[in-house]
């Protein structure tokens, strides 16, 4: 998905509302936990040191966490997110696993 870098209010707007729209009646639900969009600046760590963050060809644009029954729950909800509609990308559907240390 093509990103501008200094985008207009208008494309923010776009861009926003529709998260605005999806987001609510999940929380409404109970359903919602957090979500935020990742920087595109950062570092990576690699076999040969720390360099900075490059693109790759299928990459994380945010994340959401939800708290659902089951799998198909979480696919429903997902077929309704703003990413979806607009076919930007894969969406990544895993359990978040507790680990107690």
């Amino acid at each position: 998905m093509e990103m501008p870098n200094k985008p207009t209010p208008e494309q923010i707007e776009n861009g926003t509302k529709p998260w605005r729209d999806y987001i609510p009646p999940l929380e409404v639900k109970g359903t919602f936990v957090s979500a935020n969009p990742v920087s595109w600046e950062g570092k990576m760590l690699t076999e040969t040191g720390v360099e900075d963050y490059q693109p790759q060809k299928i990459d994380l644009g945010g994340y959401m966490i939800i708290t659902v029954n089951d799998t198909d729950e979480a696919i429903e909800i997902a077929k309704q997110s703003p990413s979806y509609k607009m076919k930007a990308g894969p969406i990544t559907i895993r359990k978040i696993n507790e680990v107690n240390i």
